[in-house]
């Protein structure tokens, strides 16, 4: 965790792994409301085309927020903006790795830009830049 503006560096990343089970698919759907059958029902989305039910892209991305809030930069993060890009689905326990790395620092603003990624052994799943200031 950053404690100070003056511990960022370019090239400061962490990472960590984890996975989104049925049970967390289902959770986010009853909290934003989203029941859409690619990512409440394996048939449906099998016959669409993929190889089980989609986790949602929000639910995905969401991982950046524990990234920025608790890691990098920790309890000092105010996200200012983000731009992500779904790349891939990501299926139930599937195994991804969440990553992020400074790659812009504005000392002016006391703030810095993370390009984030979540992937798995072969595939990148998300992919984004999150605008960061330290408050």
């Amino acid at each position: 965790m950053i404690k100070t503006f003056a511990e960022l560096t370019l090239d400061t990343q962490f990472s960590f792994e984890t996975s989104i089970s049925l049970k967390q698919i289902e959770e986010f759907a009853a909290i934003c409301g989203d029941h859409n059958p690619l990512h409440m029902n394996a048939e449906y989305a099998k016959e669409k085309g993929f190889s089980d039910q989609v986790a949602h892209g929000l639910l995905s991305s969401s991982f950046f927020s524990k990234l920025i809030g608790m890691h990098l930069p920790g309890d000092r993060a105010l996200i200012l903006e983000c731009n992500l890009k779904f790349r891939n689905p990501i299926y139930p326990d599937e195994k991804i790795e969440v990553s992020g790395k400074v790659s812009n620092i504005s000392e002016s603003t006391q703030s810095f830009e993370l390009k984030t990624l979540i992937k798995n052994a072969s595939q990148k799943k998300v992919s984004g830049k999150f605008y960061i200031k330290l408050i």
